[in-house]
Order: structure tokens, then C-alpha cells, then sequence
């Protein structure tokens, strides 16, 4: 399958866009592309019309079908489908999948980072089955998330087994979070998985990208068919080609033959600034026991006003995101107050090729995503991760045997789940949530 990711200049006049716009449509026709997609927020010449329209049916009516129909005369100009994601007039984010052979339509609903989420819906509960149903396309499955819905693992876990995940971001990231993210989603659902994104101010430092990696964690080859001569992943107006020729079914089984290394294996440890608590890795074991054990791989240390939550995940069980989210998230730990969280990975026998190749990337993410400490135990290897506000990676140097670890940073789901109109997050949205896992459990 002939995948097109369009990385979008939006810097440009209004002229140049349509231009452009219109180019990349016949550029996808011309090279019979099989599937076009756009960033979030993605411009189209009918802009200003979209930004009066309702996705959804609100008091004043639903759009829907009119916001339909401009895509899908994108999509036969294209000459194939089509997936495009905007905000609509009260500003839900979603992402729409239109085909011009037989006017299907699939959408999805952004829900974090947002200010009307899919977590408003009040039929969200039943509304989780068609948002999380897979796109099927010549023999494919396909799942969309939007943007920082990809920080967290569950929205694209939720459409099962799935030979693609595509990811549409708004642009402007930081390279390595995002690209953590991005292989952590490839390598836990053993798919391949795709992101664009967009330029759309010049004053902001980072640079806009586009993703992609096979579910061994390998960069997925590109062509870029509108600049022959760029090779980079951050090509302003580039038409980024993907040419999918594996199913899902051959990355079930994890062939290290076929994976390559961690791009940020090596990331030099530092020291945290702010110390809290020290510990060695063989003191966090040694808490794993009857004491300190409140329900089945969850133990608590309770430390002044402080409870740090260990979560035991030894071996391979920390790579299915599922363990992960039903233990953080248990009602077993509602009733303790000032939490942080350690997720402890064990192993008796630690193959270093797979944990350069695998391991490494999957902790780094589940430190990221949970906003935790996460603590990598074997007699072959000790890691300890953190990360920052802005969930930048950080590995902790072992000081005389000990982590010098920063509690602040390790609030878990508590710093993620409340009201803040910045981010674009409510409080309320944590009890959806887990719906997901929930579903995904039983």
C-alpha cells in the first residue's frame, strides 16, 4: 500500500497554500497513491467555510454530511482516499476518512489536548466502538490518533489488531519525545506506524517532522515524490511516500534480526538537581513484600507525607501497555493521597541486543507516558528514567551505587487528569479513560 504523508507549510500566503493544496492532490493521483493523509489542523482551500460548520450535532444542528462531501471532492481529485483532520466550529478535533470509490466515511475524535473532547460525548461509552473500529482497506486495518493522543497508549491500543496506526500532529515538536512515542505505538501493537504534521509558525523553534516505523521499531524507507533530491524527515510541503508491504501478521513474533538500535540508546545520564528520596536497585526489590503489598504486583512505601507506589512489572509483562494502565490506575490506590509512582522491570536474564533494540525504547515510553519513575533491574544492566514537565527523557546516573530520584516528577496519572484549560485537559475526562481500560480488559 502506497501511503502519502503530507508534511503542510501553513506559513505561507493564502494563494501559495491553495497552489500547493491542489499540487499535492495531483501528485497523489499521478503517482496512484493508494491513501492521502494530512496533518491536524490541516488547511484546504474551503477553510473559512469548515470553521462555521458543526462536526457533531450540537443545539444549532450538524454539518456532517455537508463537511463530508468537501472531502470527499478532495478525495476524487485525488483519485484515492483520503484522511484530514480540523477542529469544527466549537472546536472538537477530528479526524476524517473519506473514500472516492465508495463514499465510505470513518472518523475519529481527538481527546486529549483539546477543549471538546470525545470524552464530552455523552454517549461516549457506546460511541467507543465505532471510534475505535479500524478503517479496512485492500485487506488492511487502520487506526488514527490525533496528536497527544499518542502520548497515551490506550486510544491506540484500543482498535486491537491493526496493520497500520497513523498518527496526525499539529507540527512543531521536540524530535526525540516524539519519536519515542511514535516507536513505542509501532512496537507494542506490532504494526507499522505512520505521523505527519504541519509548519504552521515561524517563530517556534522546533521543526515539524514525519514518522514512520515497522513493528520491529525499523525507520520505514520514504520517497519524497514532489523533491527527489531532499532525504530528511522535515521537508517543508514535502509529499512523503510510504510503500507498506507487510502485514501485521509478520511482526507478531519480535525478529531482533530485523530491528535495529534505540536512536537514543545513548543518552548520557545525568543527576537530578532536586533529590528527594535515594535508592539502590537492590533496595526497590527488597521492597517487593508481604509488608508493603496492597493488591497483586502493587506494593507502598510510605515516606513522611509521601506514598511512592511501586508497580511490579517484571520482564515482558511492562510491554503490554494493558498491565501497565490497570495497575496505575486501580482502585486499590484510591484511598492513599500523595502518590508517585515507580514502575520496576525486572529480569532474571537480560538479552542486551533486545533491550537495545526493544526495551530500551518501550521503558523510556512508559516513563513518559505515566509521568513516573520507571527502574530497569538485571544483572546484566541498571537504568533509571525520568522525565521532565515537558516529559523530556531524562536517565538518572547511579551515584555510589544509588538513583537520587526527584519525586516531584513522578505525580503519575494525578498530575495528567485535572482541570487545565492551558493544555487543554479536565479532570473528569480520568473516569473515561478507564472505560478504555476496562473494555480493553474484558
Amino acid at each position: 500500500m502506497k501511503i502519502g504523508m503530507f508534511l503542510q507549510d501553513q506559513t505561507l500566503c493564502v494563494q501559495s497554500m491553495n497552489k500547493t493544496f491542489y499540487e499535492i492532490l495531483s501528485y497523489a493521483n499521478q503517482n496512484k497513491l493508494d491513501l492521502l493523509v494530512f496533518p491536524e489542523h490541516a488547511y484546504c482551500p474551503e477553510d473559512e467555510k469548515l470553521d462555521d460548520l458543526a462536526f457533531l450535532s450540537y443545539d444549532d444542528g450538524c454539518d456532517y454530511e455537508t463537511i463530508a462531501d468537501i472531502y470527499l471532492n478532495y478525495a476524487k481529485i485525488a483519485g484515492c482516499p483520503i484522511i484530514f483532520s480540523r477542529c469544527d466550529k466549537y472546536d472538537f478535533i477530528y479526524a476524517i476518512y473519506v473514500s472516492p470509490f465508495n463514499g465510505e466515511i470513518k472518523w475519529y475524535g481527538k481527546h486529549i489536548a483539546t477543549y471538546n473532547s470525545s470524552f464530552d460525548l455523552s454517549d461516549y461509552e457506546e460511541c467507543m466502538e465505532y471510534i475505535f473500529s479500524p478503517i479496512e482497506y485492500k485487506g488492511y486495518k487502520i487506526g488514527i490518533t490525533v496528536c497527544y493522543d499518542v502520548t497515551k497508549p490506550l486510544f491506540s491500543r484500543s482498535y486491537g489488531d491493526v496493520d497500520i496506526l497513523l498518527n496526525l500532529t499539529g507540527g512543531h515538536v521536540d524530535y526525540k519525545k516524539w519519536s519515542i512515542y511514535q516507536r513505542a505505538r509501532a512496537l507494542e501493537n506490532r504494526c507499522n506506524h505512520l505521523c505527519t504534521m504541519a509548519y504552521f509558525n515561524r517563530q517556534l523553534r522546533n521543526k515539524s517532522y514525519v514518522f514512520g516505523f515497522d513493528g520491529f521499531g525499523k525507520k520505514l524507507n520514504y520517497t519524497i515524490i514532489n523533491n527527489n533530491k531532499y532525504t530528511g524527515n522535515d521537508l517543508k510541503n514535502g509529499l512523503y511516500v510510504f510503500d507498506i508491504d507487510k502485514k501485521h501478521r509478520d511482526f507478531i513474533k519480535f525478529k531482533i534480526n530485523k530491528a535495529e538500535e534505540d536512536e537514543f540508546l545513548n543518552t548520557k545520564p545525568s543527576i537530578n538537581k532536586n533529590i528527594s528520596v535515594e535508592f539502590s536497585p537492590e533496595e526497590i526489590v527488597g521492597l517487593l513484600n508481604h509488608k508493603n503489598k496492597i493488591y497483586e504486583d502493587i506494593y507502598i512505601l510510605s515516606l513522611e507525607d509521601e506514598n511512592i507506589i511501586i508497580i511490579d512489572l517484571p520482564e515482558y509483562k511492562i510491554e503490554d501497555p494493558i498491565n501497565v494502565e490497570k495497575l496505575m490506575y486501580h482502585e486499590k490506590l484510591n484511598e492513599y493521597k500523595n502518590k508517585k509512582y515507580l514502575i520496576l522491570n525486572r529480569w532474571n536474564e537480560l538479552d542486551l541486543d533486545y533491550y537495545s533494540k526493544r526495551l530500551s525504547t518501550i521503558l523510556k515510553a512508559r516513563a513518559a507516558e505515566n509521568f513516573c519513575i520507571v527502574m530497569l533491574v538485571s544483572p546484566q544492566k541498571n537504568e533509571c528514567i525520568q522525565v521532565g514537565l515537558n516529559k523530556n527523557v531524562q536517565i538518572v546516573q547511579c551515584k555510589n551505587g544509588t538513583y537520587g530520584l526527584d519525586l516531584k516528577r513522578a505525580s503519575g496519572p494525578e498530575s495528567f487528569w485535572k482541570n487545565n484549560y492551558n493544555i487543554g485537559i479536565k479532570a473528569k475526562w480520568r473516569n473515561k479513560y478507564k472505560l478504555l481500560i476496562s473494555r480493553l480488559l474484558y
